[in-house]
């Protein structure tokens, strides 16, 4: 929790407590919700009263100075949800007061440990306006000018300017202020880290490759409906789409001499591998190069590519093919049941890394040595990961990945750095919006595919055309962060959900009569990540997973809270995950992954011995609580990773067991996790599956196998993550809906190039 020496163990200002040791806001004795960040404002505002903190120093403190964030959006963002925990207005300030072009100050009379109140002024610095104008000196950019408003990171091109702020800080702020900032900023800094926004389509713009020469960014983007490959000038100028199939293309890789790029297409429907393919960097008929089961990469001499295929033995191996002869040359025999993805050649062309997917989402970065041997780690993350590129001197990569992130579906992705010398990962990006597929040139440039998703929980109908369930549907959740899983209790009278509100991804109820919410779990540890509450038949109980007291995401815990937030404990250690509760409430069933197959068990909810129900790969779906009948999912790995699924039925649980669907693996995204929910009626099975760009809710007849469309989002780039909830009446579907769009940025300075 954040402190300051500065600042006594407790602060009083108008009905307002801060306790400064736990960082506990309380107003009339009632605790009053702070997130990290709004919180660490406070602190700084509180440490000096009345006077400007400015936002160059907010930036240095908050963020520290050898990341990236958008820092206009987290700032912002950070004082608005300041300004609601005090019930404060922008407009007419009681405590937190906007200078504008400046910063912010507290305005308020302050109480220290019982002493009277501190009357509050409204002094300046007078050093900070020339340091300003030093700063953007020596940094050859002009206040206001284009250059200074993408400066995102508060670094310090000169050992003078960083001199001149401290002897502003010293002046204004004492010494014990500048000693703690200067731990976080870590002066010097070598320079200034920008941010450069080089697409706006509409939709996802992703798999972001930067030529070999510099001059040109190659990216997919689904403005027609479907991906296409597109290349664009980084100096400026209209992108140019290269492809024009109704295929959808991805990963596209550049020759050496950024004349050609190579691409992917998935296999077409009954085939099991894709397509590699190479197409001129200014467009025209593409030719094809191998089936593989994931994209390509050219090595950096240009005699090669590496990619992945399947063996007659139907696993996968990582092979080389010469670009003039075609020869394959067998690299690794990969073990199942994980998938692979992302080939990428060292700069020394000595090792080939990609990522390593499991069944689940847990992924991390290895290499094979091109001459041969075991799979070596570079990552230990066991988290979902989203695309690599190795660092100019091939000394580590940088990577995507959800470490730290405390929402496991669909969680905020951040850059990383990893050695080879097994070193502790650093994390080099941070802020509200996800950064995907990172490649980085010779120069230390990054390109990344920025992802921002605004979610809401909606109540749509079910029996009416798709289109119009979609317009009729209402909006129940109002967030700027993220909602998901969300689950009806008994009589729809209350809805859990996980809530990423208060920097941390924790488990919510909503009274669906009167709007107002509660926080069930108290989560805070960034180690520890909650999520998919089901209420159980009778309504005293929810069940969850959570990874406390767990290594990583693929093990996780199935416990047990009230809905008052009471009498959490922990009922099975170890599960990968699908609590469902049996129609009495007696038992809970969930699945666990032993030796790369699922296998469904059962435990009484009081506690007790688990029971074996199923070992035939079965991944729990939903109970009928009418008779004996389970619905589960039986994965079928094809190399990618996105398995194809087997919806099945037994009855009796154990029994035999009857093919009730397919989904293929393209409509189930490495994010997302299959459980269908059963109707009350027992009729149909809801799901959220993949239509190209946008994610649809489905329902498939338990009868007869036939699929229904409940929901059409018409080309919106719809996220719906998880699973749905019916309601008791089975006319509505409760689900979580993000809309998403991404675009590609270019960031310099984060990393030095060779």
């Amino acid at each position: 929790m954040p402190s300051s020496s500065s600042i006594p163990p407790v602060v009083r200002f108008g009905t307002f407590e801060l306790d400064v040791r736990s960082g506990e806001l309380r107003r009339q004795g009632v605790r009053v919700k702070l997130q990290e960040q709004p919180l660490r404002i406070l602190l700084m505002l509180l440490e000096n009263p009345g006077q400007i903190v400015t936002r160059e120093e907010l930036r240095a403190r908050i963020w520290p100075a050898d990341t990236f964030v958008e820092f206009d959006q987290g700032v912002y963002s950070a004082l608005r949800r300041l300004r609601e925990a005090l019930a404060d207005s922008a407009d007419s300030p009681r405590y937190v007061e906007t200078v504008p072009r400046r910063g912010y100050r507290f305005i308020a009379p302050v109480e220290r440990n019982g002493a009277g109140p501190e009357a509050v002024g409204r002094t300046e610095p007078a050093e900070a306006p020339q340091f300003r104008k030093e700063l953007a000196t020596e940094s050859g950019a002009q206040p206001g000018s284009e250059a200074s408003r993408k400066t995102l990171r508060f670094g310090f091109p000169s050992r003078k300017a960083a001199a001149l702020l401290a002897a502003a800080l010293l002046a204004g702020a004492g010494i014990g202020f500048w000693l703690r900032l200067r731990q976080h900023m870590q002066i010097p800094v070598a320079g200034i880290v920008t941010v450069q926004r080089l697409t706006d389509f509409v939709g996802m713009e992703e798999f972001p490759a930067i030529s070999p020469d510099g001059k040109t960014v190659a990216f997919t983007a689904d403005k027609t409906g479907q991906r296409q490959i597109w290349v664009r000038l980084i100096s400026g100028g209209t992108p140019l789409q290269i492809t024009r199939d109704d295929s959808d293309h991805r990963y596209p890789r550049w020759t050496p001499d950024s004349s050609a790029l190579i691409y992917y297409s998935a296999a077409a429907d009954g085939e099991e591998q894709g397509t590699l393919w190479e197409v001129s960097a200014l467009g025209g008929t593409p030719r094809t190069l191998a089936h593989s089961v994931s994209g390509a990469d050219v090595s950096h001499d240009g005699k090669k590519l590496a990619f992945f295929r399947l063996n007659e033995n139907k696993h996968v191996e990582l092979v080389t093919s010469d670009r003039e002869t075609s020869v394959l040359r067998v690299v690794a025999e990969l073990s199942p049941p994980r998938a692979y993805e992302y080939p990428r050649w060292s700069p020394d062309d000595r090792r080939i890394a990609f990522i390593v997917h499991s069944t689940l989402y847990t992924d991390d970065v290895a290499y094979v040595p091109v001459t041969g041997g075991n799979v070596q780690p570079i990552t230990r993350d066991r988290v979902l990961m989203s695309g690599f590129s190795w660092l100019p001197d091939g000394s580590g990569v940088v990577y995507s990945s959800a470490r730290e992130s405390t929402v496991i579906y669909l969680p905020t992705m951040h850059l990383w750095l990893a050695s080879l010398d097994g070193s502790a990962p650093r994390q080099l990006t941070y802020g509200e919006t996800s950064l995907h597929y990172p490649d980085v040139d010779r120069s230390g440039r990054i390109v990344a595919s920025r992802l921002k998703m605004q979610f809401g929980i909606w109540k749509y109908p079910v029996g009416g055309d798709a289109k119009k369930n979609v317009q009729a549907g209402e909006q129940l959740t109002h967030e700027t962060g993220q909602v998901q899983t969300p689950n009806i209790g008994p009589g729809d009278r209350e809805l859990a959900y996980l809530s990423d509100d208060g920097a941390h991804g924790n488990i919510w109820i909503m009274d669906l009569q009167r709007g107002a919410t509660r926080q069930i779990t108290s989560e805070h540890d960034p180690r520890v990540a909650v999520g998919l509450p089901v209420w159980s038949p009778d309504g005293s109980t929810i069940a969850l997973v959570s990874t406390r007291d767990t290594l990583n995401w693929d093990t996780l815990g199935l416990w047990l809270i009230h809905p008052d937030g009471s009498a959490l404990r922990r009922l099975v250690a170890e599960i990968s995950g699908y609590p469902t509760w049996s129609g009495d409430g007696r038992w809970l069933y969930y699945s666990k992954e032993e030796g790369g197959i699922f296998r469904v068990w059962k435990i009484p909810a009081q506690g007790g011995a688990a029971v074996l129900v199923r070992n035939d790969n079965a991944i729990v779906g939903a109970l009928d609580p009418a008779s004996s009948t389970i619905y589960y999912l039986v994965p079928q790995l094809n190399g990618t990773g996105n398995p194809d699924y087997e919806i099945r039925m037994a009855n009796p649980e154990n029994g035999p067991t009857h093919l009730l669907g397919r989904i293929a693996g393209d409509r189930v995204p490495h994010w997302q996790v299959v459980q269908p929910t059963l109707s009350h009626d027992n009729h149909w099975l809801a799901l959220p599956l993949n239509d190209g760009a946008t994610t649809n809710l489905y329902a498939l007849s338990t009868t007869n196998g036939a699929w229904r469309r409940v929901t059409d989002f018409d080309g919106r780039r719809t996220f719906i993550v998880r699973r749905v909830s019916w309601s008791s009446d089975d006319r509505y579907l409760f689900a979580a809906v993000g809309d998403g769009d991404a675009d590609i940025v270019q960031i310099d300075g984060i990393i030095s190039g060779r």
